[in-house]
């Protein structure tokens, strides 16, 4: 199922970018660029919202502590999309198929994608600096999940329904909250500087600053690492749990 939801969520994506997205893309750019450090559980400056939804949205689903790691291509998993799988995604009963299965999987699986997104919009555009969203990773789940239902259908063709309900009522983005200007962009690289990384957070050389931010993503985006303080980092937590429960 990983292979199916990948390919989802790289569609939704795709719609994203191309229809919010594409007039911000030089926010979602440079906020990415200037973004680092892991954001894991913190808070930052308000900057252009569809950059920090965009961005925000990416982290989480793809397992990415760190936005930067974001424009290093193909150089990260999707942990997200596997933890979500992992806990959250619907069990089929037995009488099932696998195409019935992985039907209604990638239809509540969308669903999550797409919701995530509109909520994490929402909040960037409603945040101030005193009440900013929270960077957080899998296994939380910081957005409305709505409830469903599966009904049968033709038993003779194995056809099924399923039933979700609607989106919560809620206040939509206004098209001045979302427009882009060189004011905008100004007054996003303004906010976006304002963010700064950690007092405790490793120094990197200038002239190696490409290599290193290359290597760091390998490192960041392995599930078992450890950090320099020998913490270990919360996807490693999400799999031994899975592990031991799968052991049990």
């Amino acid at each position: 199922m990983l292979t199916d939801s990948v390919a989802c969520y790289k569609a939704i994506k795709r719609y994203v970018l191309r229809c919010i997205g594409s007039r911000h893309r030089a926010c979602v750019v440079t906020a990415a660029s200037h973004l680092t450090w892991r954001l894991d559980a913190l808070t930052t400056t308000p900057f252009c919202p569809v950059a920090q939804a965009v961005l925000r949205w990416r982290t989480k689903w793809e397992g990415v502590g760190v936005p930067s790691h974001l424009l290093v291509k193909g150089d990260h998993g999707f942990l997200g999309i596997l933890v979500w799988l992992s806990l959250f995604a619907p069990v089929g009963l037995p009488q099932w198929s696998r195409a019935t299965d992985r039907w209604v999987i990638l239809h509540i699986f969308a669903q999550a994608c797409l919701d995530s997104f509109d909520r994490y919009l929402q909040e960037a555009v409603d945040a101030t600096v005193r009440s900013a969203p929270v960077w957080m990773p899998f296994p939380v789940v910081d957005f409305p999940e709505r409830s469903w239902a599966v009904l049968d259908g033709d038993p003779e063709r194995c056809l099924v329904r399923l039933l979700i309900a609607p989106a919560l009522a809620r206040r939509a983005a206004q098209k001045g909250e979302l427009q882009i200007s060189g004011k905008h962009f100004q007054q996003h690289c303004g906010n976006l500087n304002r963010n700064a990384a950690p007092a405790d957070r490793p120094m990197v050389r200038a002239g190696r600053r490409r290599a290193m931010n290359y290597d760091g993503a390998r490192k960041s985006t392995d599930p078992l690492t450890i950090d320099h303080k020998g913490n270990i980092g919360v996807t490693a937590m999400v799999l031994a749990v899975l592990a031991a429960s799968d052991a049990a």
